[in-house]
């Protein structure tokens, strides 16, 4: 698909009318530090992979959301958060979803929803861990 194609605005007016957030969980979680040293340094990428998978059924829309932070020192990771969400959407009333309005609702309104969660896990796994907290930015639609 496009990544740019935008659905029909009044059918997504519709489905965005259609659904409220029910529940947000926290279903898997794995965090490695290579090297405590490296994470004190000034010079480190942080990059960021988000990949989500969704069911629909009659009532309820649900997505599993991973997210996977490295942190990296040159070519070396030397912080790996992996997380996996589990958010749920309630359908108040029965719809037609495409695809299109998936694809859509996962680009736009689904990283809204979750990313402060994700945010906040990493500035708090990253504290607990007795490193230098890591403070990702505001997501901006």
């Amino acid at each position: 698909m496009n990544q740019n194609k935008k659905p029909n605005p009044e059918k997504y007016r519709e489905f965005i009318g259609a659904v409220q957030l029910r529940n947000i969980k926290l279903i898997e979680l794995n965090t490695r530090i290579n090297d405590e040293q490296s994470t004190s340094d000034s010079i480190l990428k942080v990059s960021i992979k988000t990949t989500n998978e969704h069911k629909i059924f009659d009532d309820m829309l649900m997505f599993d959301v991973n997210y996977i932070l490295a942190m990296k020192r040159s070519q070396k990771v030397v912080l790996k958060i992996k997380a996996k969400y589990n958010i749920t959407y309630s359908l108040l009333k029965e719809i037609e979803i495409d695809e299109e309005i998936i694809d859509f609702f996962s680009k736009i309104n689904l990283p809204l929803n979750l990313w402060p969660f994700f945010r906040e896990l990493c500035n708090d796994v990253t504290a607990k861990m007795r490193i230098p907290s890591i403070v990702l930015p505001l997501l901006k639609g």
